[in-house]
């Protein structure tokens, strides 16, 4: 059977991409958002007359279905790229109340980093080193991520350099953690550098909004739909290439459906999906996230990424996006990432705010006091939990439903969540449904 009619569920990237090109293979589509405008984590809003994202995100030189579809859009020359800065800040080795600025993530900076041994250096410059290289990442997904660090960089590297990063991002749930799933980060950031001395990293002009709205238009162009304050109350199936997508206020038949919402929220949606599939989803867990996005009138520091370890701290560091974009003010988000379980799930946003206040005001005091306006956003599911062996948890796209496929960012496994991944599921789920006879 050809599929002619097809039902988006969530209009982020993935399923705005998605949406896309069914539109453009002359398949009828409608895509469902339950919020008032598209974007997912991508979204933007209006920050006193600024566009920008309510989470940050970046571009790497590998990220060839995002550079794909620009392409397609007419959009590849509106990518820049811009040479980036890492940074560290930690206990100060002379008075560990306060903290310090180190350079970081280049050979020359890891080598004056007076926090470990010199021998602990090398090995560290040598792990980045073959990580970029990596090639088959599932065949370390069975190893633990702290057990694979320390065997290439000793237990001294582990704990200065890596276990805050996972421990003030899980928590709880940091250890084990799938070394496949690392690994992808540190090779997809490496190979994005310019050469080795210089990270180079990329945005769109006018930021992830002008994607968004270029897909959305693009939908609408070739006779789709979105329906944005539309949440999907129901998908039932009610024959083989048959459902009834119904919201609060209408119930409309499908001849396939594509769910990109995040994978705890399907279950409920969809109360016939096969109990495999429904226990496989069950056994993912989730950190949310609070993200608190500040406007200075002047620069916390040069760097676009700084990690922080520093006592008493919640997150693994700062971002501050305007050292990637031009911006007329500094712009710097503090990410709280965290299990809902962790008391600072249950804080409000003012206190939330208070604890972002205090870190920005030490590491750079002059400019936290620049402030001029805040925002606190939050996002239930935003990163996925990937122990050991996620390959054999993660659901394919197929849920055992012929015409109903399934992914969200988890799916991006074991690369992290990005737009480029969520770029490049849409079009292998798009394929599926095209191959249905």
């Amino acid at each position: 059977m050809r599929i002619s009619k097809v039902s988006v569920i969530g209009a982020g990237p993935m399923g705005l991409a998605a949406a896309y090109h069914l539109a453009k293979s002359g398949i009828s589509v409608t895509v469902y958002e339950a919020n008032d405008s598209p974007g997912g984590m991508s979204e933007s809003f209006d920050f006193d007359g600024t566009l920008i994202e309510k989470y940050y995100h970046f571009i790497n030189m590998p990220d060839s279905s995002l550079f794909g579809l620009l392409k397609e859009l007419g959009m590849d020359e509106d990518v820049r790229w811009s040479v980036t800065r890492m940074g560290l800040f930690r206990p100060s080795i002379r008075n560990q109340s306060e903290g310090e600025l180190h350079a970081w993530g280049n050979p020359v900076a890891i080598m004056r980093f007076g926090g470990v041994s010199l021998l602990t250096r090398i090995r560290y410059g040598l792990h980045a080193l073959h990580c970029r290289r990596l090639k088959d990442l599932m065949s370390i997904d069975d190893l633990s991520a702290s057990e694979w660090i320390t065997q290439w960089i000793g237990r001294e590297g582990y704990d200065v350099l890596w276990r805050f990063l996972f421990e003030k991002k899980f928590f709880e749930l940091a250890d084990p953690l799938s070394a496949a799933w690392i690994a992808s980060r540190a090779r997809r950031v490496a190979k994005s550098r310019k050469n080795m001395m210089q990270e180079q990293l990329g945005y769109l002009e006018g930021g992830s909004a002008s994607l968004i709205e270029r897909l959305r238009d693009e939908i609408v162009q070739r006779g789709g739909e979105v329906r944005l304050s539309s949440g999907v109350r129901e998908v039932q199936p009610l024959a083989p290439f048959r459902f009834s997508v119904k919201t609060d206020r209408t119930a409309e038949e499908y001849d396939g459906v594509i769910s990109t919402i995040p994978l705890p929220y399907v279950s409920g949606m969809i109360k016939d999906l096969p109990e495999d599939y429904r226990s496989r989803i069950a056994c993912i867990q989730n950190v949310g996230v609070i993200c608190v996005l500040f406007r200075l009138a002047k620069k916390l520091t040069e760097n676009f990424w700084l990690n922080t370890d520093m006592p008493g701290w919640d997150i693994p560091g700062i971002i501050e996006y305007s050292n990637l974009r031009p911006m007329d003010k500094a712009y710097v988000y503090i990410p709280f990432y965290m299990p809902r379980t962790h008391p600072n799930w249950k804080a409000s946003n003012a206190e939330i705010l208070e604890k972002a206040r205090s870190y920005i005001a030490s590491v750079n005091p002059d400019a936290a006091k620049t402030e001029e306006a805040a925002a606190v956003f939050r996002y239930e599911y935003a990163q996925p939990v990937c122990p050991p062996g996620f390959r054999k948890v993660l659901p394919g796209y197929r849920t055992g439903i012929d015409g109903l496929l399934v992914a969200d960012t988890t799916h991006s496994f074991p690369e992290d969540r990005s737009i480029q991944e969520s770029v490049r599921i849409a079009k292998e789920m798009v394929e599926i449904i095209a191959g249905y006879e």
